[in-house]
């Protein structure tokens, strides 16, 4: 399994239901029928790949909208995204 980078594409895996409550996102695989929830900022990167994004465009747009260093989103992002991919929530390319 190859980890994930700043030019990796990320997409939906669209066996994944999503709904947002409250403003964070909780999700379900019709595959295994595991629950998954998300953070206010897991449901804002959810939101960003609604279409296939790459980790760098991702990351560009939180540290626009939230008071984050760049270095440490990006660490952060990717650590997120690393768990989404290992429970097949997330597409990689």
């Amino acid at each position: 399994m190859d980890k994930i980078q700043l030019s990796t594409l990320i997409e939906r895996n669209p066996e994944i239901m999503a709904t947002a409550i409250d403003g964070e996102f909780v999700m379900m695989s019709i595959e295994t029928g595991k629950y998954y929830g998300l953070n206010n900022i897991g449901s804002r990167i959810w939101e960003l790949i609604e279409k296939k994004s790459d980790v760098t465009s991702i990351c560009h747009q939180l540290t626009e909208e939230y008071n984050v260093i760049e270095d440490e989103c990006n660490q952060q992002v990717i650590e997120l995204l690393e768990q989404m991919k290992a429970q097949n929530i997330i597409n990689t390319y």
